[in-house]
């Protein structure tokens, strides 16, 4: 289990993101999760409410690094849906092949 270290609060600014989720100093209740900038509220609510520190298991990274992550997942997500939607396609064309078969099995029984 990896150790929590502390985080004082005057580190968190708008767009800090941490690679764990951080915790109220009693550990349990999660301030920040993972990969999430802290928005305006949380510093707010840092700034408001008595608390002399944040635990976390991870360390701060740039946010760039969380968007990129979710983009990278978007685009994923966004791939799949694609090669769904090609397999659409393909089963049409396939529906098109068989109609043109039964046409010409047709045009032959005619003969």
């Amino acid at each position: 289990m990896a150790v929590m270290h502390r985080i004082n609060v005057n580190q968190i600014k708008v767009g800090t993101c941490f690679s764990a989720p951080v915790f109220f100093e009693d550990g349990v209740n999660m301030f920040l999760s993972d990969n999430k900038p802290a928005s305006q509220y949380h510093v707010d609510a840092l700034k408001n409410w008595p608390v002399p520190y944040l635990l976390s298991e991870g360390y701060e990274i740039a946010e760039p690094v969380a968007r990129k992550a979710a983009q990278e997942k978007a685009k994923a997500a966004t791939s799949q849906v694609e090669e769904l939607e090609s397999l659409d396609d393909v089963e049409d064309l396939e529906e098109v092949d068989e109609l043109e078969e039964l046409d010409d099995a047709e045009d032959l029984e005619e003969l």
